[in-house]
């Protein structure tokens, strides 16, 4: 069966790889490579409703926070109407979208799929949403109308599919169907570096270890736990490790001269796209202490390069990283000198350590790519699409 799939990305062109990560990108491409007809649809132009630029002012100038206006469900039904109008006699079998607001307000005649890690919990709200850094500073009367949304993509939708395990667990708390809820998760946001990359690591290993360099990638620099990484490598120093952190997305003023800041690497341009390359394939491991993740990509980038991942176990990381396969989880709240135990131990075993990188890029051959991942959600889309016609 070849699908034909309105692809609705509604702020942004997906084809563009600086947007959304690169997720939607490299899903779209993979789709179309496996045979599926896409019609892109985004960026959308719809008229903002009247409401929402009040609740934004008051958010930001009585309670000094934010409003995130993608979420509010006067925007979902704006969007649904100006979304109808353009896929109105369209030759599709199904809409695919990561957008929630679409979701719940688009009313269309064929199967709407919601894919996205975009998820509110629905019962201790405040406190769950306090952890998301994307949260932090929402009002809480806002966060009720964005469950309202949430609530009403998870109705609309004929199929609701996540990339980790807490978000389908939450969903279930709205009082949906299971059986409409799926598990995909997202592939790596990279091209195949190739098989061979964990075996160019062991052969490179005497140069490795000379100078064991450790990857940090993450725009917000305590959110993604870059603090952590930073007194791991302190703590590897003051044991006699030669150690170096390379840090991509955040910014640092004054960093120590064992630090080496590289700025946000776009991955659209060729230079940029050949460091971050040089980074995975030289770097010894990805430390990555995030503190809240959704569903985190780069662990997947990494194992594809075979390189093992440092991370805590947290709920979007559980589908990310395999422990003591892909790499190894600690305990939230675990400070640097327990990862820097991990890493003391694992540069004195240098056997288990190449075991680590051999099981990071199987896990990226057989769960972490758009391969598989496309390959499992084309099999629940052509699924949806038999039941309905029965």
């Amino acid at each position: 069966m070849s699908l034909k799939i309105a692809f609705v990305t509604p702020y942004y062109d997906p084809r563009d790889i600086r947007r959304g990560s690169g997720t939607f990108y490299y899903m779209s491409r993979e789709l179309e490579r496996q045979g599926c007809q896409l019609s892109y649809i985004g960026p959308v132009v719809f008229r903002e409703p009247a409401v929402v630029r009040p609740l934004r002012a008051f958010a930001k100038r009585v309670q000094k926070g934010r409003y995130i206006t993608y979420l509010d469900p006067a925007v979902a039904s704006a969007l649904g109407s100006a979304l109808a109008a353009e896929l109105r006699g369209l030759d599709v079998d199904l809409v695919l979208t990561n957008d929630p607001g679409v979701a719940a307000g688009l009313d269309v005649p064929f199967p709407l799929v919601y894919y996205s890690d975009v998820m509110l919990p629905v019962s201790g709200v405040a406190s769950e949403l306090r952890r998301m850094f994307a949260y932090r500073q929402v009002p809480l009367w806002a966060l009720r109308r964005y469950q309202k949304t949430m609530r009403r993509c998870l109705e609309r939708a004929a199929l609701a599919i996540f990339p980790a395990r807490w978000q389908l667990e939450q969903a279930k708390g709205y009082g949906v169907d299971p059986a409409k809820l799926r598990l995909v998760s997202f592939g790596a946001n990279i091209p195949d570096p190739g098989p061979e990359v964990a075996e160019i690591r062991q052969k490179n290993a005497p140069e490795i270890q000379k100078l064991l360099k450790f990857l940090f990638v993450g725009r917000d620099w305590f959110e993604k736990g870059g603090d952590v990484a930073l007194k791991t490598v302190e703590r590897l120093r003051n044991a006699g490790v030669n150690a170096q952190l390379e840090v991509v997305g955040a910014t640092l003023t004054d960093p120590p001269d064992y630090v080496q800041v590289h700025g946000n690497l776009n991955k659209a341009n060729a230079q940029d796209s050949l460091k971050l390359n040089d980074l995975f394939r030289e770097s010894y491991f990805l430390i990555f202490p995030s503190r809240h993740e959704g569903s985190a990509i780069t662990p997947r980038e990494a194992a594809a390069y075979g390189l093992p991942t440092l991370a805590y176990r947290i709920e979007g990381m559980l589908t990310s990283v395999i422990d003591r396969q892909s790499g190894v989880l600690l305990e939230p709240g675990t400070g640097p000198e327990g990862f820097a135990e991990v890493i003391l131990d694992l540069f004195n075993n240098p056997g288990l350590y190449w075991n680590f990188c051999e099981g990071a890029r199987q896990f990226y051959e057989t769960n972490a790519n758009w391969a598989v991942s496309v390959r499992k959600l084309i099999k629940e889309l052509e699924l949806l699409l038999t039941t309905k016609k029965q």
